[in-house]
């Protein structure tokens, strides 16, 4: 599923540009993708969550936020998906 374009056209480009990729991490043929670097850029967490909440609006009432980056993404889906 993607996300309608007029919701945020720059989140793609914005979230490469934030994202730090380290080729070989932890072995060769593996590419570690940071997210730190996003999770440090609240206006940048919120765009996902709207983006994320208005592509699968109606389809969810409840948030389950699993593991570490799941607690911080899943508590921005939350927050927003909550507003009226």
């Amino acid at each position: 599923m993607t996300a309608p374009a007029d919701v945020d056209p720059c989140l793609a480009e914005d979230l490469r540009s934030a994202i730090k990729v380290f080729p070989g991490f932890p072995r060769p043929g593996i590419q570690f993708q940071d997210l730190t670097p996003v999770f440090g850029r609240p206006t940048l967490v919120r765009r996902v969550a709207e983006v994320f909440t208005a592509v699968h609006a109606g389809a969810f009432d409840r948030v389950m936020a699993v593991e570490a980056r799941g607690f911080v993404l899943g508590t921005a889906v939350a927050a927003v998906a909550d507003r009226p």
